[in-house]
Parts: C-alpha cells; sequence; structure tokens
C-alpha cells in the first residue's frame, strides 16, 4: 500500500505522513505444493488476478482443475477467521477418484470401477465418494456387480510440534454385490463373495498414503504465519485460518481467542 501526505488543517501546522507499508508476501510455492498434495500430481502457477471489495482477495491460475472466471467480491465464511483459502474441487475429486479405482483394483477380489463411474460429493461435515463396477470372483471368473460408498471426513489440527495440518480420513466402505446365481455358487465353492475395498486407518502409519496428513501453516511476512483453523466442505472446499500476528494484536487489546484447531488423535 502506498504512502501519502496529508495536508495540514490549520495554519503553523505540519503536514501529516503515512508512511508505504511493506509489500505483503504471497506464500504461493506452499499454496502449489499443498494443491499438489490434494491433487496427487505438480500443479504449477500461470496467473494471478487482485480483487479488493470488501477484503483483499487474490486468485492463483494453475495448470490443472476447473478453473472459474474471477470475482472481486470475497467473504469470510468462518467467524473469527483472518483468512481464507477456496480449492478448485475438481484437484480433490480427481485424486480420490483415482485412489478408488487403483484401492478397488488390488482387492481381493480385484474390482473393476471405470474411472468416470466414481461421484464425489461435496457435503456439510464429509466428502461423500460412490462408485460401481464388478468384481471378478476366484473360483467361476464370473463379473459381480457391486457397488461402493465411502464417506471421507477432512479435518484441521495441531501435531505435536505444533504444525497444522489438514488430514483427509475415509470411514467404513460399504459394499453391495449384486445377488446373481454366479455369485451364489462362488459363495458355496469357493466361500463368501462379498466384496469389500479396504483403506488404512487414519492418521496411517506410512507417511506416503494418500490419507496422510497435508501440511497448511505457511510464512506470510516477517513475524506472521499463517494457520488453518478449520474446513467446510458444504458444496465447496474451503479453509478458514488464522494470523499470528493478529493473534498477538488482538491479545493486546485484551480480546481472547478460543484456541484451535485441536490436537491430532
Amino acid at each position: 500500500v502506498n504512502g501519502r501526505v496529508i495536508p495540514a488543517t490549520t495554519p503553523g501546522t505540519q503536514p501529516r505522513i503515512i508512511p508505504a507499508q511493506a509489500p505483503i508476501s504471497v506464500p504461493t510455492k506452499p499454496l502449489l505444493d499443498m494443491v499438489s498434495m490434494l491433487n496427487g500430481t505438480p500443479v504449477s502457477l500461470t496467473g494471478v488476478a487482485v480483487g479488493s471489495d470488501l477484503d483483499l482477495k487474490i486468485a492463483l491460475l494453475v495448470n490443472g482443475g476447473m478453473p472459474l472466471p474471477f470475482s472481486p467480491t470475497t467473504g469470510f465464511r468462518n467467524a473469527d477467521t483472518d483468512w481464507a483459502i477456496v480449492i478448485d474441487t475438481s484437484f480433490l475429486a480427481s485424486k480420490i477418484a483415482g485412489d478408488v479405482v487403483s484401492r478397488a483394483a488390488a482387492n481381493s477380489p480385484p474390482i473393476t470401477i471405470a474411472a468416470g463411474s466414481v461421484a464425489v460429493a461435496f457435503n456439510p461435515g464429509r466428502v461423500s465418494v460412490s462408485a460401481s463396477g464388478f468384481a471378478t470372483t476366484a473360483v467361476l471368473h464370473c463379473n459381480v456387480p457391486v457397488s461402493l460408498s465411502l464417506p471421507v471426513t477432512p479435518s484441521v489440527c495441531r501435531k505435536a510440534a505444533g504444525q497444522r495440518v489438514l488430514r483427509m480420513c475415509p470411514g467404513s466402505v460399504v459394499s453391495s454385490n449384486g445377488v446373481t446365481a454366479c455369485a451364489f455358487f462362488d459363495a458355496i465353492i469357493g466361500g463368501s463373495a462379498t466384496a469389500t475395498v479396504t483403506c488404512p486407518t487414519c492418521p496411517p502409519a506410512a507417511p506416503t498414503d494418500p490419507c496422510g496428513p497435508v501440511p497448511i501453516q505457511f510464512e506470510a511476512g516477517t513475524g506472521d504465519t499463517f494457520y488453518a483453523t478449520a474446513v467446510d466442505t458444504d458444496n465447496i472446499f474451503y479453509i478458514a485460518g488464522r494470523s499470528t500476528l493478529m493473534d498477538t494484536v488482538l491479545a493486546q487489546s485484551g480480546q481472547t481467542r478460543a484456541a484451535a484447531p485441536a490436537a491430532c488423535p
């Protein structure tokens, strides 16, 4: 923000000088790293847009997802928020769909699911995943129709070292195999023909697992760290957060903020 000089209003007084504000650093690399982890493949920055209608809004255009026309207006969904990020839901949808397809193929019995048949819906408090395909039974090598549903619960938590992370924890997979003659005989001869897809518990043991935590805090200037406090999935993927600088400023004025986010399990 440029500085300016306000002329004196009365004779004999000095003009008021407002110094230029230090430049605001936009941590594009940590943001792109976060989107790349959610997307499963690297993305790079191709454009930037800035708006100042009600709040400061910065849009980053990347070489992926489904970009929308830029709007300069913005607003916070969550109270007690200093900043927020809205991430294109197609990044998460494509990553989740790919994980479902690959995990189903590795299942026993293997389940074949076309990538286009995976539906990902963003609902309050969770991301609902559904898919349909067929399982190849072990004994008769028949194709048994199978439908799958899986809830994924996103949350933000604080690790022991203080780092804030985003967790995408999968719930129990519900599967329903079709009742066919093929499935019936296979169940008698070779055992159960019920098809399920396994997913590791959250948090996983392996750091490379797709259900693993994604760091979501970054330096936003000298002495200021932006950290996430909550995530909203109500027809959107919205991450709300706070600034350590604002935490200090509010504390000095006697305002106490509730601790957020909670510690990771």
